[in-house]
């Protein structure tokens, strides 16, 4: 009887043993996976960092050129408008001459 009782005291404090030790090697798994998720979502903000700083240069680089295009087209209707009105009022002087000369 004192061998079964001594037999159960091992088992159970060999099976405790084995549960402690499962807790730690659970422990360990569940840190080295907080671990990881932790370096890939590092990764994650990297990542999406790297492509709004690349989005914002070429918004950027658009915009200027969209900025260029615009004072070109200004500059051209003002030469366009002043080269109209050149040309009327030469149009309006030749007529006006005509009409005095032929009068």
């Amino acid at each position: 009887m004192e061998k079964a009782a001594a037999a159960i005291a091992l088992a159970e404090a060999r099976m405790t043993e084995y549960e402690q030790k499962l807790f730690a090697a659970r422990a360990v798994i569940f840190r080295a996976r907080e671990e990881r998720l932790r370096l890939l979502q590092a990764e994650t903000e990297k990542t999406t960092e790297a492509a709004r700083q690349a989005a914002r240069k070429r918004v950027l680089a658009a915009r200027e050129q969209l900025e260029k295009s615009a004072e070109a087209a200004q500059l051209q209707m003002s030469a366009s408008i002043e080269q109209l009105g050149a040309m009327a009022i030469a149009r309006i002087l030749s007529t006006a001459t005509a009409g005095r000369e032929s009068a």
